[in-house]
């Protein structure tokens, strides 16, 4: 086999050198905290393998790969960086990881959405109206739509649309709309043509519940089907949902009749969480509208 540079054992201390030289803050956390586990099993691991059983160290070693799995922020141990020590039953020091704190890293992201979300309200206040006249003229009912959708973290909460349906299905049973579905409404097709039916959505923005750029939130029935079928589904979940997001921006919208088509959306979620960033986002801005009008004018 050709070399590749790589060598197969480095010491604890030569990374954490690595760690104070890597400029990216991401990638420096989560070296610091791979160091910390390495130098605490390096210490106890010989002591306390003789006596263990095997089947307690495998379940050790599933329960540290579904913490990896889930992808949450992490940070060095100690109250300095957010994290605590403890003991867990069968004995090990265990590192709990938290998030990096508000108070370090300002949000930026947070002041764009409410700057945007706000300055976006206030310029559409007379569309606001006119949907809103034109929704209730058009068929009986409340001219706004809330149905529970799951937000950061597996947190439900309400999201807010402009009624486009003669149904008002939020429970058990939500069906998908389709394309040419008779349960919408005439100036549901237009609005939902338009993407238009999502402004309301601004205020879910405002009150920090969603990002303007994030993975599209499904209703809860929804989201506990695909997370038994699709893997990593609820990685998505890692970051607010979105008023549109990177799998929208790529065609991965609308209704989904088939598993794959699911699977081809939570491929571009898991990529977006995974890549987020300010220029990200922006791009993801500027492309949306793009995106709506090439998809009105395919139909």
């Amino acid at each position: 086999m050709p070399a590749l540079g790589i060598r197969k054992y480095i010491r604890v201390s030569e990374l954490r050198g690595h760690v104070k030289r890597e400029k990216n803050p991401r990638v420096a956390r989560r070296m610091l905290t791979i160091s910390n586990v390495l130098d605490g099993i390096s210490r106890e691991l010989p002591a306390r393998l003789a006596g263990m059983d095997p089947r307690a160290l495998r379940d050790r070693v599933i329960r540290h790969t579904n913490r990896a799995r889930t992808g949450c922020a992490i940070a060095g141990p100690g109250p300095a960086a957010g994290g605590e020590r403890g003991r867990s039953s069968d004995g090990f020091e265990d590192i709990r990881l938290a998030a990096p704190s508000r108070r370090q890293l300002p949000d930026i992201k947070r002041i764009i959405d409410v700057g945007l979300s706000l300055g976006a309200i206030l310029a559409c206040l007379p569309l606001f109206a006119l949907i809103a006249l034109l929704v209730s003229l058009d068929f009986k009912g409340p001219v706004v739509f809330r149905q529970q959708r799951i937000g950061l973290n597996g947190r439900p909460f309400p999201i807010i649309k402009f009624r486009t349906m003669r149904v008002l299905e939020d429970g058990a049973t939500v069906v998908q709309a389709t394309d040419h579905d008779t349960r919408v409404t005439r100036i549901g097709h237009a609005l939902r043509g338009l993407s238009l039916d999502e402004l309301p959505q601004l205020f879910n923005v405002l009150s920090g519940e969603m990002s303007l750029v994030g993975p599209r939130p499904h209703a809860v029935v929804h989201d506990e089907y695909y997370a038994g079928h699709i893997a990593q589904y609820v990685g998505r979940q890692r970051v607010k949902p979105g008023i549109t997001g990177w799998a929208q921006v790529n065609g991965a919208r609308g209704a989904t009749p088939k598993l794959s088509d699911m699977q081809r959306r939570i491929d571009f979620d898991i990529w977006y969480v995974d890549h987020a960033c300010l220029a990200l986002d922006l791009f993801i801005l500027a492309k949306t509208p793009l995106e709506v009008l090439r998809r009105r004018k395919a139909c």
